[in-house]
Parts: structure tokens; C-alpha cells; sequence
């Protein structure tokens, strides 16, 4: 099947999860920077796990190490779009906060980088980057 047909009509919807609070306050000492460290990592774990349990065929995009948040994109069909995200935003747990944008105008970049990467490795021609 073409590239561009499984795209047709599709949109990209980034998903971040993210905790309601905003960063701690900077740590003071070696202790308070390992605790701040460790709850950091805890509440990652625990926003991926979340964030993959609400959208299970979702992509995970990578993420910034200094930001406490979750992000991955989901293909859907245009029509599908606004009822997905009333869906979505009905099952997040309500501690934390769920963004919904689409990644438009352009056609689903990231899903076809992920299409035509998996054509280009039985081809054995890749022939676009994804996001880093």
C-alpha cells in the first residue's frame, strides 16, 4: 500500500501528559537534589505508563530530560479527530494534565518517516529522518 494513501485523510494528534504542579523549587544541598532526582524519575515513570495505557497505539516521542512529561502522537482519521480527544480527556486521571494539539497543516510527518523507514528497510532504502 502507498505511503501517501495510508495517510489520506489521517491527522496527527500529539498527546502530553504532564504533572499539575510546575518544577520544585531548586534543590539546596547533595540530599535534596537525589530526593528532587529520584520523585523526578518516579513521576516519568508513572506519566509514560499512564500516557501509554490512554492511547496504547500511540508513538512515544522522546523527550526533554529536564521536563517531567510524557509525549507521544496518534494517527487518526480526521473525522475521528475531535471525538478522540472529548474520549481522551474524559479517561485522563484528573491529577494530571493532558494537552491535545494536532500537528498540521502538513500531512502526518512522523507516522510516514515510521512508514517509509519500515519500507526503506525491505527496500533497503530509507528515505526520511524521523524526529530525534
Amino acid at each position: 500500500m502507498d505511503i501517501v494513501e495510508r495517510l489520506r485523510e489521517h491527522s496527527e494528534m500529539i498527546l502530553t501528559l504532564s504533572p499539575p504542579h510546575g518544577p520544585p523549587a531548586p534543590p539546596t544541598d547533595g540530599l535534596s537534589y537525589l530526593q528532587a532526582r529520584l520523585r523526578s524519575i518516579e513521576t516519568q515513570r508513572r506519566l509514560d505508563a499512564c500516557l501509554a495505557d490512554l492511547a496504547p497505539r500511540a508513538l512515544p516521542l522522546p523527550g526533554d530530560s529536564h521536563a517531567v512529561r510524557a509525549e507521544s502522537v496518534l494517527l487518526l482519521p480526521t473525522a475521528e479527530v475531535t471525538a478522540k480527544a472529548r474520549q481522551l480527556a474524559a479517561v485522563c486521571p484528573s491529577e494530571l494534565r493532558l494537552s491535545l494539539r494536532l500537528s498540521g497543516p502538513w500531512p502526518a510527518f512522523i507516522h510516514g518517516a515510521r512508514f517509509c523507514n519500515a519500507a526503506g528497510q525491505v527496500s533497503g532504502a530509507p528515505c526520511a529522518a524521523e524526529p530525534a
